[in-house]
């Protein structure tokens, strides 16, 4: 293989993993349970909740109208003990003490 066709082959390979790194979720959609779900008076700091596979915790932002149906949806996660696939962005910050990413998505399986 000539030293060009290699070049580039390492180029795209470095920018494939570039733009995995800047898109990635965590946990990637795998499929798990909520183990705790923590909640507070106020509305700072969120509502935090810790999956079971992996063992990770993720929080919804803020408390409007639309997050609070998905807080009804994970406690009733929570309660009934079934799965769903989740995605939490990958920055990790610290909230109540936790080291948490915000929840994107949650989908009941």
């Amino acid at each position: 293989m000539s030293r060009k066709i290699q070049s580039i082959l390492l180029m795209g390979a470095a920018l494939l993993f570039a733009a995995q790194s800047t898109q990635a979720w965590t946990p990637s959609g795998q499929i798990s349970k909520v183990v705790r779900l923590y909640m507070y008076e106020a509305s700072v700091p969120p509502t935090i909740i810790q999956l079971e596979n992996p063992t990770i915790y993720c929080y919804v932002p803020d408390s409007s109208i639309d997050n609070k149906k998905v807080i009804n949806l994970l406690m009733a996660l929570s309660i009934s003990g079934k799965s769903a696939e989740f995605f939490c962005h990958d920055a990790e910050e610290s909230v109540g003490g936790y080291p948490v990413h915000r929840l994107h998505r949650v989908t009941p399986v």
